[in-house]
């Protein structure tokens, strides 16, 4: 750009010297020496040449910038969200949802502009990704560089898509009985599964929403991790209910619940302290219920999810009685 200039320069410094010896159109001279003098005056003014170091330097840092957000950052996110599916997905392996095995999945979306650039992204070494800072001054053999340049040039949608590593997949859950080794997508049953198929991928969606926020990676240190919850769990029956809040407390998050009193029911063994707030008119009685680690425990032995066995001689026991009273 700055070349450009100074040989612009240097040439109309050159016409005005040579118009300096023939001064037989006196007017004609005078026009060339009003032009030539304001161009030169303008474009020194704006001190470009001047500034010729420092705009390769602020070029220089663009470059790296880009190379840094295009390869490092994506890489970085492909990676986060590669962690965080397989950190959720062992942990739903050890909790099942009326015997169902939840877990995530993704795919590379159908574009090819996408699907080149992520190949690409997802495949370059450190050397690879050098030449991404100077791919407008160096050929690449790989696909992906030539459409990042025309995308840059022409203001394609193509540099808003991949700004958000999400834009790359698509994604869906999975429901599988390993009894029978079955399995459903998740978004096939939105149409015709009950309340509580509806609503425990919903939990489970929001669970890894709030690991990706408050990025929650293993043993890592952390905070609070505070999750409130409003009217939860209303749709959904005791068993799942209570796994959904199982597993919510299995990855981190601490659980403040607002619900009716009959959700108490279903999730109470998971809960550390209970609040029962009752009101008529100006009157507000509170109670607080502290469940320990021997109440839970107690809690557990009734429960038929954790002892199908109970459900076996429960029935036994009607049987019998019903048999006496025929």
């Amino acid at each position: 750009f700055t070349n450009i200039f100074a040989e612009d320069i240097a040439n109309r410094q050159e016409l005005l010297e040579s118009a300096r010896t023939d001064n037989a159109n006196e007017y004609a001279y005078k026009l060339i020496v009003t032009d030539c003098t304001d161009w030169v005056e303008r474009i020194l003014a704006v001190q470009l040449l001047e500034h010729r170091q420092a705009a390769q330097e602020a070029a220089e840092h663009m470059e790296k910038n880009f190379r840094g957000i295009i390869v490092g950052e994506l890489q970085n996110r492909f990676e986060q969200m590669r962690y965080t599916f397989s950190q959720l997905n062992n942990l739903l392996r050890k909790i099942p949802f009326h015997d169902n095995i939840y877990s995530f999945h993704s795919k590379v979306v159908q574009s090819e502009s996408l699907n080149t650039v992520y190949e690409y992204i997802a495949t370059a070494d450190q050397e690879e990704t050098e030449l991404l800072g100077t791919l407008f001054e160096k050929e690449s053999e790989h696909a992906a560089i030539g459409l990042l340049k025309e995308a840059l040039i022409s203001g394609d949608d193509l540099i808003s898509e991949i700004r958000d590593y999400r834009s790359f997949f698509t994604y869906d859950m999975k429901m599988r009985n390993p009894d029978t080794d079955t399995e459903r997508r998740v978004t096939d049953m939105q149409s015709t599964g009950s309340g509580g198929e509806q609503q425990t991928p919903a939990y489970i969606a929001l669970a890894a929403s709030f690991m990706n926020v408050y990025k929650i990676r293993g043993n890592s240190p952390r905070g609070a991790s505070l999750v409130l919850l409003d009217e939860a769990f209303n749709n959904m029956d005791g068993g799942n209910a209570s796994a959904a809040v199982s597993f919510l407390k299995e990855i981190g998050l601490q659980l403040m619940i607002a619900a009716p009193p009959e959700v108490t029911l279903k999730i109470g063994k998971e809960m550390d302290q209970i609040y029962t707030i009752c009101r008529e008119g100006r009157d507000v009685v509170i109670d607080h219920t502290q469940i320990f680690e021997a109440g839970q425990s107690l809690i557990d032995q009734q429960n038929p999810v954790y002892h199908p066995e109970l459900v076996t001689e429960r029935a036994a026991i009607l049987k019998s009685q019903a048999e006496l009273v025929t």
